[in-house]
């Protein structure tokens, strides 16, 4: 049983780093970024928005897990 409590906290915490990280936008200067056609950054950023919502999402799991097992 601690076995599994463990291999779930490390998940979480491991989750917790990588939401923090994922939340850095890459920060491109606008004159580079108009370069780009309009098609392809809006599908960058439909992509960054998509995953930026996963990793909030993965964080707020991983923080209320971590919650319950300070319980």
């Amino acid at each position: 049983m601690g076995g599994l409590v463990m291999f779930g906290l490390r998940v979480s915490l491991i989750l917790v780093w990588f939401a923090g990280c994922a939340s850095q936008r890459l920060i491109v200067p606008e004159e580079d970024w108009q370069t780009v056609p309009v098609a392809q950054r809006t599908s960058v950023d439909r992509r960054h928005d998509t995953d930026l919502a996963a990793a909030r999402t993965e964080l707020a799991t991983a923080t209320t897990e971590l919650a319950a097992f300070r319980r």
